[in-house]
C-alpha cells in the first residue's frame, strides 16, 4: 500500500462523516465562511501488509 493513499482515505472519510451527519462540507465550508477543515494531528501505525 503507498501510504499516502491512507490519508487520502482519511479525507474521504471526512467528507462521508460530515454528509451522513448533515452537514456536507461544501455546505459547511460556504455557511461558516471558511478556507477548509484543518488537518491538526494524523498518527498511523503499518502493522503489516494490506491485502
Amino acid at each position: 500500500m503507498f501510504y499516502p493513499n491512507c490519508f487520502r482515505w482519511f479525507d474521504i472519510g471526512t467528507h462521508k462523516l460530515l454528509d451522513a451527519g448533515g452537514a456536507p462540507y461544501d455546505k459547511l465550508v460556504g455557511a461558516r465562511n471558511i478556507a477548509g477543515l484543518p488537518l491538526v494531528d494524523a498518527r498511523v501505525s503499518f502493522l503489516g501488509r494490506c491485502r
